[in-house]
């Protein structure tokens, strides 16, 4: 790390003054000495690294000399591990070998993907003499070290690893930013590098730290990425997250300790009771009974071999991705942020008589998402990663607020520095709106710093690649600056950013990228119920591009204007996106071709008009050779409430799936939008259980709600049957403003506007799995299960007399 950063060094003051130091091991005859990394020159000098950790460095400068120095580290990859997947299975019988007593089974290899976090390239020497200069290999010598002179993959063992450190690194950084160098974008194209005659000495004496200790970025093989693509968050001041967490990594680590066949085969009382058998397959590690009191013992084992062996900072114990609740009869006593976190704690506390210095870490997920009720403080040694909380959507003071109660429900209940923080920033993969938050961004680590570690985030990557650096490079930058100081002046950086990166185009691109910031979807439920921030409607689509071309034709045929046509190479052209508006405005609004249900009041004489659906075979889940099952249903109306009747046809009623949690198993969905709101979700199992939620608009969902319907089945022979009465609470009314979490709000059905709803039906036989929405199997009239929560689908209610 310490000669990269010389490198680095040498290389940017060349290109900006086309001056050449030399990089000598001592010092040599030069006038003025720029000592990169701690030496004994240095120590002479009395600058010493001291407590230097997670990036942090020191500038410090005399008389015609300066120092940059960190704590630099070359990473050394735990034994064992395999270089690559070829050779796994010998070293999982390595492993299996170190682990001997400390399990009666196996437990999971945890280094498999080792060899994919080192980065070098098949001819090292080519590389280096290329990008560094011909004298270059004189001071990034061949790595020997032991696992380098074993290592058999491309360009042997020369290169260098994520989890190395170069604290050094960050300082030479430093000092090219105070000398106006930038790095907005990877590669070439995204650099700022200023001509430079003269370069001045600072007179600094500083010691740096960054405000997050957790700076990291998941590398999807990281060892594919092109040397530019890497080395951009090494410049930003980005790490690995090692000094955080060591080799154990930090999400879903618990399948570690249940993953293998041989512990499913022998403690299948470990996994999680679903349906009267053990779920030991699930995506090949099974999922866990969390009141089980052997798997607690294997749990802690595990981690203490971890601790002990490997010498680990942080155990992750974060559930497999996918979370099904135990039905066994102690697991289902409790909600799942109970079930899990109950489990963490007790975990902790027994780690902490023998570990009081390590972390027990775990995320806040999914069904787990909130603080338990149950644990009223974690014991000092247990960690939270608060993850995937919407972070484009800060800038809504509900969403916001939201997101803050929960933080400051888990730093309740944790000890201080005892919170992390993980987000999903991959909506450049669509590449179809450029979600950018800067703004949201700089708002969050701002309100974080002194609260949170820091945080290790999923962004747009494919390939080995950044997917969509022209659309996501500049919400990642303010990121990786605001990690490290979460102070700043977001507005001095953004005009920075816009003049150093555009030039004559600086307001024409202000303007299209704050038209972005403000025109990304806040208010949408497209993504199954969820909000797609990038659902924006072709005419603001079409506006954006049409900014990206004004200042493209501005910045004319320079560097500044192939950066905005990166960005507009990202993104359907506009000629396209014309062409499908045209397309749309001549199809219509989809709401005028609703199909239209019948509703009579409950009063009438006449039956309520029947209406039949069938599976949708096009749903890639269904067996097309399956029976052709209806589902058929009816609506009435009274003044504050609907009844639906529904009648689902089946075959089998052996096999009819009545699971723990009902969208699980068999189960009619409901969808009801009144005039005013978003939607609400009703779903009835055929015992008559109810899961509600209101979809409250702009991407919420409030679980918490209830709708207060009354449902009633019946079984038959060949079908099953749901009464269902939604009691209305008239908008306006005292009822619905003094009770925002039970019924459904709207005006008189006939009156104030047009209901909508869809009507849906999920069935789970013979051995079939569910993945949520994927067990959507028909939907009136014609719908399939990716389209069940676009409302542009629903049908419309008409109200008879």
């Amino acid at each position: 790390m310490v000669n990269l950063a010389a490198l680095e060094l040498q290389y940017y003051i060349e290109k900006m003054s086309g001056a050449r130091l030399p990089v000598l091991s001592e010092p040599g005859a030069a006038p003025v000495k720029l000592y990169v990394g701690r030496s004994p020159y240095t120590d002479a000098l009395g600058v010493k690294g001291g407590d230097l950790q997670f990036g942090a460095f020191k500038m410090v400068s005399g008389d015609q000399w300066l120092v940059l120095l960190g704590d630099d580290f070359d990473f050394t990859p735990p034994e064992p591990w395999n270089t690559n997947n070829g050779n796994i299975p010998q070293a999982v019988e390595a492993w299996d070998q170190i682990v001997g007593d400390r399990t009666d089974t196996a437990w999971g290899y945890p280094f498999s993907l080792m060899y994919k976090h080192f980065w070098n390239s098949r001819d090292f020497n080519a590389f280096v003499t290329n990008r560094y200069g011909p004298d270059s290999l004189t001071v990034w010598n061949p790595r020997q070290l032991t696992w380098s002179r074993d290592y058999q993959g491309p360009g042997g063992g020369q290169g260098f690893w994520e989890q190395d450190e170069g604290g050094s690194l960050n300082a030479v950084y430093a000092l090219l930013r105070a000398l106006n160098v930038r790095w907005y974008m990877p590669e070439e194209i995204g650099e700022v590098v200023p001509e430079r005659k003269s370069l001045p000495l600072p007179d600094v004496d500083k010691t740096e730290r960054p405000d997050f200790e957790l700076r990291s970025w998941f590398w999807y093989n990281y060892g594919m990425f092109p040397f530019e693509h890497v080395m951009w968050a090494r410049r930003l001041g980005m790490n690995s997250g090692f000094e955080t967490w060591g080799y154990g990594g930090h999400a879903h680590g618990l399948t570690r300790v249940h993953g293998r066949s041989e512990m499913q085969a022998k403690h299948p009382d470990y996994y999680a009771l679903r349906d009267g058998k053990r779920e030991t397959e699930f995506r090949g590690t099974g999922h866990v009974c969390f009141s089980s009191e052997g798997f607690f013992k294997e749990t802690v084992n595990y981690a203490r071999f971890m601790f002990d062996h490997y010498n680990v900072p942080m155990i992750n114990i974060w559930p497999q991705d996918g979370f099904m609740q135990c039905g066994c009869e102690e697991c289902r006593k409790l909600p799942a942020s109970d079930l899990v976190w109950g489990f963490v704690d007790r975990v902790g506390r027994e780690l902490y008589h023998t570990h009081p210095d390590r972390i027990v870490a775990c995320g806040a997920y999914t069904p787990y998402i909130h603080p338990p009720r149950q644990v009223e403080s974690f014991t000092p040694n247990v960690a939270v990663f608060i993850a995937n909380c919407g972070r484009p959507l800060f800038d809504d003071p509900v969403r916001w607020n939201a997101y803050w109660d929960r933080v400051e429900g888990w730093r309740a209940k944790t000890a201080p520095g005892n919170i992390l923080r993980v987000e999903n920033n991959r909506s450049g993969l669509h590449r179809k709106f450029p979600v950018l938050h800067p703004r949201n961004m700089a708002k969050d680590l701002k309100a974080l710093k002194g609260i949170a570690r820091g945080e290790c985030d999923e962004e747009a990557q494919s390939g080995g690649r950044w997917h969509a650096p022209g659309i996501d490079h500049l919400t990642l930058y303010v990121q990786a600056r605001f990690l490290w100081d979460a102070d700043q002046d977001l507005n001095a950086m953004l005009n920075d950013y816009y003049t150093l990166f555009y030039g004559p185009a600086r307001d024409d691109m202000r303007a299209a990228f704050e038209f972005a910031e403000a025109t990304y979807r806040r208010t949408d439920a497209s993504n199954r119920g969820r909000c797609d921030v990038t659902n924006v409607s072709l005419p603001d689509r079409i506006r954006f591009m049409e900014l990206l071309q004004a200042a493209r034709a501005k910045a004319g045929d320079t560097l500044y204007g192939r950066r905005i046509q990166l960005i507009m190479d990202e993104l359907p052209p506009v000629e396209t996106l014309r062409e499908e508006l045209a397309a749309q405005l001549a199809k219509g609004n989809p709401r005028d071709q609703a199909a239209v249900v019948a509703a009579c009041h409950v009063k009438s004489k006449t039956n309520a008009a029947s209406y039949t659906f069938m599976p949708d075979f096009s749903n890639w889940r269904l067996n097309k050779e399956s029976p052709p099952i209806s589902t058929t249903f009816g609506v009435r109306w009274e003044e504050k409430a609907l009844h639906f009747d529904i009648r689902c046809e089946e075959p089998d009623m052996a096999g009819l799936n009545v699971a723990d949690e009902i969208w699980n198993g068999d189960s009619v969905v409901i969808l009801l939008e009144p005039p005013g709101h978003s939607y609400y979700h009703i779903e009835v199992d055929p015992d008559g259980r109810i899961h509600d939620a209101d979809h409250a608009g702009g991407g919420r969902v409030i679980p918490q709600w209830t709708s207060m319907a009354e449902a009633k089945t019946e079984k038959s022979a060949n079908a099953w049957q749901v009464h269902l009465r939604v009691p209305i609470a008239l908008a306006g009314s005292e009822g619905a403003e003094g009770d925002p979490m039970n019924y459904v709000v709207g005006p008189e059905p006939g009156t104030g506007g047009d209901w909508y709803f869809n009507l849906a039906r999920r069935r789970i036989h013979a051995g079939e799995t569910n993945r949520h929405y994927k067990s959507i199997t028909a939907v009136y009239p014609k719908g399939n299960a990716r389209t069940v929560h676009d409302p542009d689908t629903f049908s419309r209610l008409e109200f008879a007399p």
